[in-house]
C-alpha cells in the first residue's frame, strides 16, 4: 500500500467488508469491530457511506480525502471493492 510493496491488505479489505455490512445492519459475532476504527479512517468511513446510501453525491473530493498516501490505481481498486461489496450486501437484503 502506498510506498509498501508485497503488504498483506487482507484485514483492511476486512474491516472494509464488515464496515459495510454493518452500516445496512449486519454484524457478526466473531468480529472485532475495533479493528475497523483502527483500520478505516474517518475520512474513508463517510466516503465508504457515500458510496453505499448516496453514490449521485460522490465527488472528486471525497475520493482525494481518503487515504492521501495511496496511489492512485490502489484508490480505484479500493472503491472498486467498495462499490461490489455494496451491491452484494443490497442483493442478500433483498433475498
Amino acid at each position: 500500500m502506498g510506498n509498501n510493496a508485497n503488504v498483506d491488505t487482507s484485514s483492511f479489505r476486512h474491516a472494509i467488508w464488515n464496515y459495510i455490512q454493518c452500516l445496512y445492519g449486519i454484524r457478526h459475532d466473531d468480529y472485532d469491530y475495533e479493528l475497523v476504527d483502527q483500520l478505516l479512517e474517518r475520512n474513508l468511513k463517510s466516503y465508504i457511506r457515500t458510496v453505499a446510501f448516496h453514490p449521485e453525491r460522490v465527488m472528486q473530493e471525497d475520493y482525494s480525502r481518503f487515504m492521501a498516501d495511496l496511489k492512485h490505481s490502489e484508490k480505484v481498486s479500493y472503491t472498486s471493492s467498495t462499490c461490489v461489496f455494496v451491491v452484494a450486501v443490497e442483493m442478500v437484503i433483498k433475498l
